[in-house]
Parts: C-alpha cells; structure tokens; sequence
C-alpha cells in the first residue's frame, strides 16, 4: 500500500541504487554512478481508497529495500514506512507497520538451483492481508 498513486496504473520502473552501509539505506537515482546497481520493478494498480494505492509489484531485480526506497523515490512511499516514508503521520492514522506484504511466491529458476530444485515452478500465496481487507474491503487481489 503506498502513498497516493502513480498517473499510470501500470509500468516497469528503472532506476540506479547505491547502498550506504553506515546509513542502513539505499539511495535512488536515474542515472548510473560508481557502485550502482540497476533496479527494475513492475506495479499494477489494483484500488485506490482516498489517499491510498494498493500495488501489485513483481520484482524484476532483487535488492535491498527495493520497492520501498524505488516508491518512496517516485513520491508513493509506503504506508507506514519508518525508514523512507512519514511514519510519524502515518503512526497518527494508526498505522505503525509497513504495509508491505509478499503475499505470493512464485519459483521459476533459470540456472540451476541445486538443494532448491524441488520448488521450481511452486507457487504459495496466502489468504488474506489484514491491512487490505481493512481499508478496501473484500478486494481480490
């Protein structure tokens, strides 16, 4: 769930990402630099409800604090994002949590995967989000 919401509903987004080991965090740009690693992330939107997004994302790279850091660089960061969202604000709406939830995984290895090949093809979705059915309800997602 993030911040309000991107002008298209859906898109594969690049940007450049830069670890800072002392910080704990990341840092976006759109242009490479020295020891930056490209990020590519993929969203749909799914609903929106007042100043909120509920995304879809599918993580074409995997790196750290990617899909908050890669929102938060678009002016979208997520709902109760401590590290690069408003979490004060947030705390005061009663959210005290990310709400960032891997409610699917899906294995489709494309080198071998050695003790792990047992799970190529294997997907495991959950349920139900808290926090989804709390503010839209009885969305499908």
């Amino acid at each position: 769930m993030i911040h309000g919401c991107p002008k298209q509903k859906s898109d594969t987004l690049t940007a450049y990402l830069k670890k800072d080991e002392d910080k704990k965090q990341v840092f976006l740009k759109t242009t490479p630099s020295q020891n930056s690693k490209m990020i590519k992330t993929a969203y749909q939107v799914l609903a929106q409800k007042d100043n909120l997004c509920l995304v879809k994302i599918q993580l074409l790279t995997g790196r750290t604090h990617q899909i908050r850091a890669h929102f938060s660089f678009l002016g979208h960061p997520l709902l109760g994002d401590g590290k690069y969202g408003n979490i004060q604000k947030d705390k005061k709406q009663g959210f005290r949590h990310q709400a960032l939830c891997s409610y699917k995984l899906q294995f489709n290895f494309k080198t071998p995967a050695g003790c792990l090949e047992y799970l190529n093809k294997k997907s495991f979705q959950i349920e139900r989000i808290w926090f989804v059915d709390e503010l839209f309800g009885d969305i499908i997602y």
